[in-house]
């Protein structure tokens, strides 16, 4: 599965959390690292859908978070492998 980011932005009010960003994740195990209030967690919930971002869009597998939220859910946790 390939999930993929394009140009997530998140602001709380004032604060840019996120600016502008875009990864292409394959198969494999990624890590995180940044200091305390860098976006980490911000950008994990985002990927998974707890909070929504001001611009961009999360894509599993060619379907879109913003055009099909629950389809695109259902087939993330429905093909996923551990």
């Amino acid at each position: 599965m390939k999930v993929v980011l394009k140009n997530i932005t998140k602001r709380y009010d004032d604060k840019l959390v996120l600016n502008n960003i875009s990864y292409v994740f394959d198969h494999g195990v990624y890590g995180l690292l940044g200091a305390n209030g860098a976006g980490k967690s911000t950008l994990l919930n985002t990927i998974c859908g707890s909070i929504l971002p001001n611009s961009g869009e999360v894509l599993f597998d060619n379907l879109s978070t913003k055009s099909s939220p629950s389809e695109c859910y259902k087939f993330r946790i429905s093909t996923s492998k551990f």
